[in-house]
């Protein structure tokens, strides 16, 4: 599931919400299509566990008769956990979204360094930097962007396959030995991809980075409540 794009996952859900007979609300016009939204696109080739997705219905839902109905369309690779109700104030998911969790391990044989070495040099480029300035691309312009404060947390661990503390991948036996463990700006302002502090993060130690060497896996993503990122998932209340 992890190399479909967005678009069609959004097309899946549109249907899959159909098959459920989920009463969708939808958008007015001459081409309506139902109100959905997801907080923020995975990429692809990133696997995750923490997706999110809010909905409008024309009336209100048995929480577990549709988490059952929506989970009997869903296909290999795609779970639904949770259902919520919003607060009717409530942004919805894609404006809510502040910072992303990530777990990041490098492919068998692709960490350019030993665990320790990596720590101190993580250390040094991001501890102990009082900026970290870079110039961030996009396809109609470049500009200048300090990372240091959209680097909200950032470890590093030993990756053993199987250890759930800090898997890239539940079903992947090919990475090791080393973890990385950051939760980063995401959102409509600032939205930091880890690729690209990983790339930064390898220039530092003077390497080019390796194509396909580092598997991603996205944790969760967050909101601010009272200045502290509380996960989406504890937005609401749960519907049962």
């Amino acid at each position: 599931m992890k190399y479909i794009g967005h678009l069609d996952i959004m097309r899946y859900f549109q249907k899959a919400m159909r098959r459920a007979r989920i009463p969708m609300k939808f958008s007015q016009g001459y081409h309506p299509h139902p109100i959905m939204s997801f907080a923020e696109p995975l990429g692809l080739g990133i696997t995750s566990d923490g997706e999110y997705m809010d909905i409008e219905t024309e009336e209100g839902l048995d929480g577990l008769s549709a988490m059952k109905a929506l989970g009997e369309t869903m296909v290999d690779g795609m779970v639904i956990h949770s259902l919520r109700r919003l607060p009717e104030n409530a942004k919805n998911a894609m404006a809510s979204v502040e910072a992303s969790s990530y777990r990041l391990t490098y492919r068998r044989g692709k960490a350019p360094l030993q665990l320790r070495e990596l720590i101190d040099a993580r250390e040094d480029f991001y501890d102990r930097a009082e900026h970290i300035t870079i110039v961030k691309k996009t396809k109609k312009s470049e500009r200048s962007l300090d990372l240091k404060p959209l680097i909200y947390r950032w470890e590093i661990e030993p990756f053993i396959p199987g250890n759930q503390a800090c898997p890239a991948d539940p079903a992947d036996e090919e990475c090791g030995p080393v973890c990385h463990r950051i939760m980063l700006s995401s959102g409509s302002t600032d939205n930091i991809k880890p690729d690209l502090v990983m790339e930064h993060f390898h220039r530092f130690l003077g390497l080019d980075p390796q194509e396909y060497a580092i598997r991603v896996y996205r944790e969760d993503m967050f909101t601010r409540v009272d200045g502290q990122f509380v996960s989406l998932e504890d937005v609401g209340e749960g519907i049962f």
